[in-house]
């Protein structure tokens, strides 16, 4: 069988998946885009369900804002405050559709997390 199969299963080593400038998502401002974070897609978003790896640069900081999708993360590596609750490798968080956070704030090691998400969402500056 073809792993080329839509939706059949395939394994997926993290080492191996090279990282990209974060995919730009509706509402998303520039500035973001300019900031230290970078990301590997695991599922992409055509795929129907969106899994990424997210990777904040040391104290980068993302403002206040919401996403029209709830999301999962997981801490792999480094630390971050999330909405005023730190987060370390092993723990992890969630937050529902339209429901505004932040900031998030890379430590100053940076941070490295797992972002599942139901779709591909809108982003939406909550500042």
């Amino acid at each position: 069988m073809s792993d080329e199969v839509p939706g059949m299963f395939r394994p997926i080593n993290l080492d191996e998946l090279p990282y990209e400038p974060p995919a730009r998502r509706e509402g998303m401002l520039d500035d973001f885009l300019e900031m230290d974070i970078q990301e590997k897609w695991l599922v992409r978003p055509e795929e129907g369900f969106p899994v990424s790896v997210i990777r904040y640069g040391p104290n980068v900081s993302v403002p206040r804002h919401s996403h029209s999708a709830g999301e999962f993360v997981y801490i792999l590596s480094g630390s971050a405050i999330w909405n005023e609750h730190e987060l370390t490798p092993g723990m992890a968080g969630f937050v529902g559709a339209n429901v505004a956070y932040g900031p998030e704030t890379a430590g100053p090691e940076g941070v490295e997390f797992l972002l599942m998400r139901p779709r591909f969402s809108r982003y939406q500056d909550e500042r």
